[in-house]
C-alpha cells in the first residue's frame, strides 16, 4: 500500500505537474480558452490546473492534452508520471494502467518486484538493457 503524501510534497508535484502543462501550452502559442476547449475542459478549470490548484484531469482529458502538445515519448512519460503524482490519491500513470491489465507477464513482474523476488540490482540491469536497446534502435 502506498504511503501518505506529505501535504508539502504534494503542492510541489502538483506544481510541477501544472508547470509542465503551463510551459507545453506556451511553446504551442495557446490561450488557456482556447486550449482549454481544445481538450474539452472549462478555461478556469485549465488555469486551476496550471496554477496547481486542482489536480490533474481524467485520462482521457490528458490523452488530448498528450495530443496538442506533440509529446515525444520521454515527454510524454514525464507527462504522465507527474500527472500521476498530482492525483490526490497515488496512482500508476494511466499511460500504462491499460497495459498492465491486460499483460499478465508485466503483473507477475510487478508482483514479484513488490514481493522481492527480484533484486534491485536486476531490476538495474534490465533498464540497462532496454535503455541500451532504445538507442541501439536510433
Amino acid at each position: 500500500m502506498f504511503k501518505p503524501v506529505d501535504p508539502v510534497v504534494k503542492e510541489m508535484v502538483l506544481m510541477l505537474f501544472g508547470e509542465y502543462v503551463r510551459k507545453k501550452r506556451r511553446e504551442k502559442k495557446l490561450s488557456i480558452r482556447l486550449f482549454a476547449e481544445q481538450v474539452g475542459i472549462s478555461p478556469v478549470y485549465q488555469s486551476s490546473i496550471e496554477t496547481g490548484k486542482r489536480y490533474a484531469p481524467s485520462y482521457e482529458v490528458l490523452q488530448r492534452m498528450a495530443e496538442l502538445f506533440e509529446l515525444d515519448e520521454n515527454e510524454q512519460a514525464l507527462f504522465y508520471d507527474l500527472a500521476g503524482a498530482s492525483a490526490s490519491e497515488k496512482t500508476v500513470p494511466m499511460d500504462i494502467v491499460t497495459f498492465i491489465n491486460e499483460n499478465e507477464r508485466i503483473r507477475v513482474i510487478i508482483r514479484a518486484a513488490r514481493d522481492g523476488k527480484i533484486s534491485d540490482e536486476d531490476i538495474t540491469r534490465l533498464m540497462k538493457k532496454i535503455k541500451k536497446t532504445k538507442t541501439a534502435k536510433k
